[in-house]
């Protein structure tokens, strides 16, 4: 993977462009995105008290200045609780972008994403807990593009809330059926 430009400095449009799994990241640090085929994977540091690393943690998921270009405005903020063994979604938009990220530390969702012009699909295990990267501790999400398909699907023994934040507003004629 190859670091190119800063979040601070590069357009939507180049941001499209760019190879398969390139990474773009704050001047700060903060925030890294990754690009990948059918969704941005998005690395939210995770700020610590030095005293004390292993206590509680803040994570900065939204940031105008890093991610406004490439997403857009941050216009609905949402958490949808999935009970136990729920698939929700099943659709796509073609308006806007969605990140998710999962509240639970310990209970994953397990979110599938297709294009339906290609067919081609992956599977995201997706929870709250923090990843390394280069030394630092991140808290995942991911960017799901217009055009992609998603379900969400909640394994666990208990309900799981992951938060969704949309680039656009939900509309009826925007949401589109798609069977993964």
């Amino acid at each position: 993977m190859q670091t190119l430009k800063h979040l601070e400095s590069i357009s939507a449009e180049e941001f499209q462009v760019l190879p398969t799994n390139s990474i773009v990241k704050s001047q700060d640090g903060k925030m890294i995105v990754k690009k990948r085929n059918l969704y941005w994977e998005i690395l939210c540091r995770a700020n610590t008290k030095p005293e004390n690393p292993d206590s509680r943690y803040l994570c900065v998921t939204y940031n105008e200045d890093y991610l406004g270009k490439i997403f857009g405005r941050a216009i609905n903020m949402y958490t949808n609780f999935i009970t136990e063994g729920d698939m929700v979604a099943k659709h796509y938009h073609k308006k806007f972008k969605e990140i998710f990220r999962v509240e639970s530390l310990e209970s994953p969702l397990l979110i599938t994403l297709e294009n339906p012009e290609t067919k081609e699909r992956t599977e995201i295990e997706l929870n709250g807990k923090l990843v390394e990267f280069e030394g630092q501790q991140y808290l995942r999400a991911i960017i799901v593009l217009e055009g992609i398909a998603h379900k969400v699907f909640n394994p666990n023994q208990e309900r799981t809330a992951i938060a969704v934040t949309t680039s656009g507003q939900h509309e009826d004629d925007d949401v589109f059926a798609y069977e993964i």
